[in-house]
This record gives structure tokens, C-alpha cells and sequence, in this order.
């Protein structure tokens, strides 16, 4: 093996290794944005479930509203802050409270 051919089998192994490291870097950055809508959709989930017994929401951080559906039904909406920003809204229908 000639120094060209060395030196050349370096250049591709470092820009492989270069690659595989941006890949890496971009399924963490995915896998954490897929963490904070995880944790978003369980706790409007909570908050829903709270907001339907009359509970107060577990977490405090989410906006709870109740809109008028017919006369036995309502939907209840739950908006909850995702970290990095945006939001995550879970809508049902429940029977209206007596």
C-alpha cells in the first residue's frame, strides 16, 4: 500500500465518521422533540380526565375549556404548552355536567 492510497483510505473513513455523526446528532434531535410531545399528549390527557371528574389539572400549566356541543353533550378541550414551543390541543365529547 502506497502513502496516496493511505492517506486517501483516512479522508474516507474521516468523512464517513463525519456522516454517521450528523445522523447521530439528528435522530437525538428528533428523539427529544418526540420526548416533549410525549409528555404534552400525557398531560392534557391528565388534565382532561381531572377536568372531567372536577378535579383541578394535575400539572397547572394546561388551558381547559368546556364548550356547549347540544343539550346533553360537551367538548371539552384541553391546550397544552409543548417545550421548544407550540402546542398540543385533545378535544372530546363528554355528557354535560348537572
Amino acid at each position: 500500500m502506497t502513502l496516496f492510497e493511505s492517506v486517501l483510505a483516512a479522508v474516507i473513513l474521516a468523512v464517513a465518521s463525519v456522516a454517521c455523526l450528523g445522523a447521530t446528532q439528528g435522530a437525538l434531535r428528533l428523539q427529544s422533540r418526540s420526548v416533549a410531545w410525549q409528555e404534552a399528549v400525557a398531560g392534557a390527557e391528565a388534565a382532561l380526565a381531572s377536568e372531567h371528574v372536577g378535579a383541578p389539572d394535575p400539572s397547572g400549566s394546561s388551558v381547559v375549556r368546556r364548550q356547549r356541543w347540544n343539550d346533553e353533550l360537551d367538548v371539552l378541550v384541553v391546550e397544552m404548552p409543548v417545550s421548544g414551543g407550540g402546542s398540543y390541543q385533545l378535544a372530546r365529547l363528554v355528557e354535560r355536567l348537572q
